[in-house]
């Protein structure tokens, strides 16, 4: 039997039990896969964190203005009704009211629209990992889906970013990745023909 011959079935002669098959040459196909399979259902979540990050943009920008004008509105109404504030007080609250108000009149519209960035960064991030792709790209996506102000909902976003992270510094997908930005260079810049 040749020195190199790797069959399952061979059993030990000392024994019954099959024998460990021997390790195979590891080629950059076998790591580019075996690294997508560890980066697939982590991207998948990264990418719903994107989504859901898009939406809230989306809908914060469509109306978010209105509701926030309506629900100020309300507040200096339940103060002025209220019987029990001394006036002078009330007075205070409701012009704090209108200062608050004025403020995120002005600052709503641009913390949605940065929002809709991250999610738009974000779902790069996920897409590209899913094709160990962009591995810069992948931890700035995964490093905003963990912040509250683009990460949608910063309960889903930042363990799922630490998941990222950690999975992208798996020896196995570090292995898929340098495989893959080697398989696709032209052939005459790759090391080994």
């Amino acid at each position: 039997m040749p020195e190199d011959y790797d069959d399952d079935d061979r059993r030990d002669e000392a024994d019954d039990r099959p024998r460990r098959p021997r390790r195979r040459e590891r080629n950059a196909d076998y790591d580019i896969e075996d690294a997508k399979a560890k980066t697939q259902t982590p991207a998948i979540f990264l990418i719903i964190v994107a989504v859901l990050s898009l939406i809230g943009a989306v809908y914060g920008l469509a109306l978010g203005p209105q509701q926030f004008e309506q629900s100020m509105k309300l507040q200096v109404e339940m103060l002025e009704k209220n019987q029990q504030i001394p006036a002078q007080q009330k007075q205070a609250q409701i012009q704090m009211m209108k200062n608050i108000s004025d403020t995120m009149k002005t600052w709503l519209i641009p913390i949605y629209a940065i929002s809709g960035v991250g999610g738009l960064l974000t779902l790069w991030a996920g897409i590209s990992f899913m094709k160990l792709k962009s591995r810069g790209i992948v931890i700035t996506g995964s490093i905003l889906s963990m912040l509250p102000l683009t990460g949608g909902c910063c309960c889903l976003g930042l363990p799922i970013g630490i998941w990222v992270i950690v999975v992208l510094n798996n020896p196995v997908v570090r292995a898929g990745y340098a495989a893959a930005s080697q398989s696709s260079r032209p052939l005459d810049d790759r090391e080994d023909y």
